[in-house]
């Protein structure tokens, strides 16, 4: 069991009855891992630089750069005016990259107070500040090995 059986049969045990349910847990198994690798393509379809729609030079730059950075192990800053898809560069950044199996979080900072930003990015303690009845755990540290992303 320790490597890796997922269920055993005892030798003098052995009948169709014990078999059955085993074989349908297999079955059951193969059926979610394929499942998996079919909406992993269909997020990478939605979510990827494939997401990045437009045919402009400047849509093909932020498509090789998007590309170029997956894998970078490096805060990146995404810029640009209200609307133009800044989130979007963010999750293909993080659906492109070796983060895709991990957490991606995205806050909408421009609908929080400014005294609640600083708490939901790095969390807070119990008695930080009034009205802090338990301890929070901030963005940054839910998304563990993913991607926290600000906009």
């Amino acid at each position: 069991m320790r490597k890796g059986a997922q269920d055993y049969v005892l030798k003098d045990e052995l009948s169709p009855e014990m078999l059955l349910p085993i074989v349908e847990g297999i079955r059951e198994r193969l059926a979610l891992k394929g499942e998996v690798q079919r909406l992993r393509k269909r997020v990478e379809k939605t979510w990827g630089t494939s997401a990045l729609v437009g045919s402009s030079p400047a849509m093909a730059r932020v498509r090789r750069l998007t590309e170029r950075l997956a894998d970078a192990d490096a805060p990146v800053l995404i810029r640009g005016e209200t609307g133009t898809g800044k989130e979007l560069v963010a999750r293909a950044l993080h659906e492109s990259g070796s983060r895709r199996d991990h957490p991606f979080l995205a806050i909408n900072c421009s609908a929080l107070p400014g005294t609640l930003i600083e708490s939901m990015i790095f969390g807070h303690e119990r008695g930080a500040f009034t009205g802090a009845d338990r301890k929070v755990r901030g963005h940054l540290e839910l998304a563990g090995q993913g991607t926290p992303a600000a906009r």
